[in-house]
């Protein structure tokens, strides 16, 4: 026969060793790690967090705007440059660019749009141009378009163009402001219409 010896003083102490740590050890909370790089509500409290430490998806957002006042140009056949903004987006996201100017239409109007680059404006474009026309030489009266482009992180020019609608006539802006924002995370936009806003969530 095999005997096995089994010494009850070591279990004794084992047991006497699990019974005063268990209740803080394993069902206690660890109150001396450190952690390498955390960020706590002091350090937000005292302002240590600043814009540049956050990635590039947590970034705030970033505005560019242009105003001229009094005379700014007259629309012509050509398309012409009213405004333009450069706009620094710090990563993914949206830019929502709105314009408008009051326009001396002279017996005309104006086809306007905003875009992210000096293209002509056509007519039969709904969905990018907005304008007014006017058969009374003294009329004046304002125009207003908003655009929303899905951007990466860079910089982005941002234009607010016009032409005149007819050659018989000059049109004159004045008062024009073009103002881009950026928000962050904003990568899809939904269509609503032709004639409708777009919105970004």
């Amino acid at each position: 026969m095999r005997f096995v010896h089994i010494h009850l003083g070591a279990i004794a102490a084992a047991a006497l060793t699990l019974a005063a740590v268990a209740p803080d050890a394993l069902a206690g909370t660890a109150t001396n790690l450190k952690c390498e790089g955390c960020v706590g509500t002091r350090d937000i409290g005292k302002g240590q967090v600043k814009a540049r430490n956050l990635h590039k998806s947590a970034k705030p957002a970033a505005i560019a705007a242009s105003v001229k006042t009094g005379f700014v140009v007259d629309a012509t056949d050509t398309t012409q440059v009213v405004r333009k903004v450069t706009i620094t987006a710090p990563g993914p996201g949206a830019v929502t660019a709105t314009a408008n100017a009051v326009v001396d239409h002279a017996e005309g109007g104006v086809f306007c749009k905003i875009d992210t680059a000096i293209t002509p404006i056509v007519q039969a474009d709904e969905e990018l141009c907005f304008g007014y026309r006017s058969d009374s030489s003294s009329l004046f009266s304002s125009v207003s378009g908003q655009t929303v482009f899905v951007v990466s992180a860079g910089k982005l020019d941002v234009y607010f163009l016009c032409r005149r609608v007819s050659s018989a006539n000059t049109p004159r802006l004045f008062n024009a402001t073009l103002t881009a924002l950026f928000v962050a995370n904003a990568q899809v936009v939904k269509k609503v219409s032709a004639d409708a806003a777009v919105a970004g969530k």
